[in-house]
Order: C-alpha cells, then sequence, then structure tokens
C-alpha cells in the first residue's frame, strides 16, 4: 500500500454520525456563533464575516465541514458572507 501512494483507492474521509447536542455545546465554547449564525438559535448575534450556517447539514456531506474546519480556505465562494 505505501509503495502505492498510501492511501487505499476510492478512499474518503467518513466522520463518525454527529450528536446534536453535543456539536451545539462544542459550538458554543469554541466561539463560532461569533462568525456564523443559526437561526431559531439563542446564541449572540455574529460580529465576524462567517456566512450564515442556518439549514447547512442538509446541503453539504459532513467531510465537506471537516474540511471546512480544518482548511479553511479550501473552498471559497464569492458573495455575502
Amino acid at each position: 500500500l505505501h509503495q502505492l501512494g498510501g492511501v487505499p483507492p476510492g478512499w474518503m474521509l467518513t466522520p463518525p454520525a454527529g450528536d446534536v447536542a453535543r456539536g451545539r455545546n462544542l459550538y458554543r465554547r469554541l466561539g463560532c456563533y461569533t462568525c456564523h449564525a443559526v437561526g431559531d438559535e439563542s446564541f449572540p448575534a455574529p460580529t465576524g464575516p462567517g456566512p450564515e450556517l442556518t439549514g447547512m447539514g442538509a446541503h453539504h456531506p459532513p467531510g465537506y465541514f471537516a474540511e471546512a474546519v480544518f482548511n479553511p480556505n479550501a473552498v471559497i465562494v464569492d458573495g455575502p458572507g
């Protein structure tokens, strides 16, 4: 495997299943709300430039969010936020 590039054919990042309550607590503890709004939540209003995150889980696979955290400049979308 190492001689063939080290990655099995077809391999993809597969994040574990999420836990809503744990994710909400982590979002709060890390201060993600300072840049990202999430509708119907009681977080303070954002003061930074991050995009609105309401409903994004239905639009992107978990690996997209992992990459956004680990490498935030990997995908840049022109537009508000």
